[in-house]
């Protein structure tokens, strides 16, 4: 369940086993810098800006008389940007902080100002991960091996229950507003 979203027609679930994640992760989205990767997590740490109609507010539990964004020819259409964009920003920031020893990030605005600005950011995304996993509460059972040997370990191999991601992000890219300076929203 959760709140209104403009996007709820275009939400659709499937079944996922999650991998077994040992010590050696096999993924474009794990491990020291590349290129590659980085287009990878531009690409799904998308910041695609929409617009929902300033009457629908109150589905979201929003006051219509805020200080919203509008767009700049329809003062009825409110900046938004969905929260899996910010929660995915946040993950990419934090994996960008983590290798900043190794790759250079100085471009990014994320990374502009003093340590200090940075960390508050780091601080910002970690809260706001926080909240969102506890919101969410996976409750999915994750079951202990016991071995004839005596170790013992965790089967992290779990079924969930997803959303389509990507086709959310196609609903994004379709809901796009232009002329609208996007930004990094985690600044």
């Amino acid at each position: 369940m959760c709140p209104w979203t403009p996007a709820a027609s275009s939400i659709e679930y499937f079944w996922k086993t999650f991998e077994e994640v040992d010590f050696v992760i096999h993924s474009i989205y794990a491990g020291a810098p590349t290129a590659g990767g980085e287009a990878a997590w531009d690409t799904v740490a998308g910041d695609t800006l929409v617009a929902i109609n300033a009457h629908d507010l109150h589905k979201l539990k929003m006051p219509l008389g805020g200080e919203w964004a509008t767009l700049p020819h329809d003062n009825e259409s409110i900046i938004a940007i969905p929260e899996m964009s910010l929660q995915m920003q946040c993950l990419n920031f934090l994996r960008q902080h983590t290798y900043s020893d190794q790759y250079d990030y100085t471009h990014l605005r994320t990374f502009y100002g003093a340590a200090q600005d940075v960390s508050q950011r780091v601080d910002r995304c970690l809260e706001r991960l926080r909240m969102a996993f506890m919101c969410a509460a996976d409750l999915t059972p994750i079951l202990r091996i016991g071995h004839v040997d005596g170790k013992q370990g965790w089967d992290l191999k779990t079924l969930h229950k997803c959303r389509n991601v990507e086709k959310l992000q196609f609903w994004s890219a379709g809901k796009a507003v232009g002329g609208v300076a996007e930004g990094s929203i985690l600044l």
